[in-house]
């Protein structure tokens, strides 16, 4: 949103323009943020996959948890300027997510936004559907790229 002279296409993936609401926990520590993480991993796939193996290699903070979902998302709100981007976009985002309301409200209140829902897909479609994920990424960015002339 800053410097959109610098971007010739945009992919986002299970994002929002805003407003968010999202839960939050209560957390002092990075300890705490993550069990409370534990809980709701599970919740962001479909399949029988949980793929816990990431989960444990993930870090957590509160520090920045916390500013985020305490201050900075209940005042998140970029649609206004995300009507005004005018460059190909592709919108991934899996059949399931929370956040597909949103990424249909992108599809339908951007110029030139390709909305892709994966079918059977929650939250992170890059891990969940990695194949497919990347093949309609490189479909997207080979469809858009400028030669160098």
């Amino acid at each position: 949103m800053r410097w959109p002279e610098s971007l010739t296409h945009l992919v986002l993936v299970a994002t929002s323009a805003g407003p968010v609401s999202a839960r939050s926990a209560s957390v002092t520590t990075d300890g705490e943020l993550r069990e409370y993480f534990r809980g709701l991993w599970p919740l962001f796939f479909v399949g029988e996959n949980k793929h816990m193996e990431l989960f444990e290699r993930v870090g957590f903070s509160a520090v920045p948890y916390n500013a985020a979902f305490k201050r900075e998302l209940p005042a998140y709100d970029l649609r206004e300027r995300v009507r005004n981007l005018r460059l190909p976009m592709l919108l991934i985002v899996g059949s399931t997510d929370p956040y597909r309301a949103h990424m249909e409200w992108l599809a339908e209140n951007t110029s030139s936004a390709t909305l892709c829902v994966l079918d059977d897909v929650g939250h992170f479609p890059y891990i969940e559907a990695a194949p497919d994920f990347i093949r309609r990424v490189i479909s997207f960015l080979h469809g858009h790229v400028q030669s160098a002339a």
